[in-house]
């Protein structure tokens, strides 16, 4: 009796509340009823577990006394369970207040608990595929969320992601969120990460996303594209299709990725295999005359090219232009080729099932998701992958760029560090 009695005190205090608080709900208010209809039940479930367990006879033996509190405290707490649940319905119902409001309400309980447990956990370690992300990142995160450092390292895809299966397999503390491309689906494959969409991920389309729930689109990039040396070129004299990268006059003097690294060093020539149709023969003559100039390899990743560039190492390059700009606009003498079209890559970020840090991880995928993280991105002239937030640079938006997905560049690896090796290679 005493029980119902204050359930229905709970209920009406909630209704005051929100009576009260109409138009700007206060939410702390709220979720105390909440949490108070969730102690009530809870009175109600012990003191009937209480009964039950009263009625045991009391020849029972011990083991079997004991089994039978194990079970009917199991029952308990799945009774409590299914009563949170009833009480968020039991909560709109007796209000007023839409369940979907109602709903909204717990979500950011929740939301608020993620982030207690999260400052708790103090830290987060981010591996991501790039040199200036993760500093963006992480200097924004820690501004909005200060009790919480992150750690993190950049750096070429597949030694990033050889590096976080080592430290996993050997039981060593690795990243708890990490940022790959290619080499993020094998990974998924093999067990190494946990499951988890936030909400943020429900507005992203079905291509920036996993359909399991492993990971989604951080950030799109352009990659591959023609850039040159403004002191050396002057604009109207710049290469304008890939086909003038065929002349004889810049044979030595454009700088590619080493493509015997695979990966994002040889999606420029993957999209380049697209744009003709996929057909092998007519790649392969491209190819053969673009590697008759001789190009100039740059051991490492593409990020290694650009500072060549500045300094006039070669005129021309094969690289990304995020980097580019950021040079431009620090005032080196470089530009980039928007009329040639190159590739858009994707960029995924999921979190490791051995987290060192699992709810810092958790708050950091989720605020990377969401509306700030995707205009930090924008603001280092990358692509946005949430919908709704464009590239800050202009030129980087628009369509006719090659696609190629993580699977694409997986299942045409090892075809294409051959035709690196046998065609441009061999005419060294």
């Amino acid at each position: 009796m005493l029980f119902f009695t204050i359930l229905h005190l709970t209920i009406g205090i909630i209704k005051y509340e929100m009576r009260c608080c109409s138009s700007s709900m206060d939410l702390s208010r709220i979720g105390l009823g909440l949490s108070l209809l969730a102690l009530v039940s809870a009175v109600g479930s012990i003191a009937y577990v209480n009964q039950t367990l009263g009625g045991i006879p009391s020849q029972l033996s011990t083991i079997e006394n004991n089994q039978k509190q194990s079970e009917q405290r199991l029952a308990a707490i799945e009774a409590a369970q299914k009563q949170t649940e009833q009480n968020i319905r039991g909560v709109a119902a007796a209000t007023g207040v839409p369940l979907g409001e109602t709903e909204a309400l717990q979500r950011q309980i929740d939301f608020r608990k993620l982030i207690t447990d999260a400052e708790r956990e103090g830290k987060v370690v981010f591996y991501a595929l790039s040199q200036d992300v993760p500093p963006a990142l992480a200097k924004a995160f820690q501004s909005k969320y200060p009790k919480i450092t992150v750690d993190y390292l950049g750096g070429h895809g597949a030694t990033l992601a050889k590096k976080f299966r080592d430290e996993t397999s050997a039981g060593v503390p690795s990243a708890d969120v990490i940022n790959l491309s290619a080499d993020m689906p094998p990974l998924k494959k093999d067990g190494l990460l946990l499951k988890y969409s936030p909400p943020e991920v429900s507005i992203y389309p079905s291509e920036l996303k996993d359909p399991d729930g492993y990971y989604a689109s951080l950030r799109q990039t352009l990659t591959g594209v023609v850039a040159y040396n403004t002191k050396v070129i002057p604009k109207d004299q710049a290469p304008k299709t890939w086909d003038d990268l065929l002349d004889p006059k810049w044979k030595g003097k454009i700088g590619i990725p080493d493509g015997k690294l695979g990966g994002g060093n040889l999606v420029w020539l993957m999209a380049r295999y697209v744009q003709l149709g996929e057909n092998e023969a007519t790649f392969k003559v491209w190819l053969q005359r673009f590697a008759a100039n001789q190009p100039r390899i740059v051991s490492g990743g593409s990020g290694n090219i650009e500072p060549l560039l500045v300094v006039g190492e070669f005129p021309i390059a094969i690289a990304n232009p995020h980097n580019i700009e950021q040079s431009k606009q620090q005032g080196a003498p470089v530009d980039w080729v928007p009329s040639i079209r190159a590739v858009k890559e994707v960029y995924w970020i999921g979190l490791s099932k051995t987290a060192s840090h699992p709810n810092a991880a958790k708050l950091f995928l989720s605020w990377a998701l969401g509306d700030e993280g995707q205009r930090v991105l924008a603001g280092i002239n990358h692509i946005p992958s949430r919908p709704g937030i464009p590239p800050e640079l202009k030129t980087l938006a628009g369509e006719g760029y090659a696609f190629i997905s993580s699977e694409y560049r997986d299942s045409h690896d090892a075809q294409f560090r051959k035709l690196f090796e046998d065609i441009v290679l061999g005419q060294k």
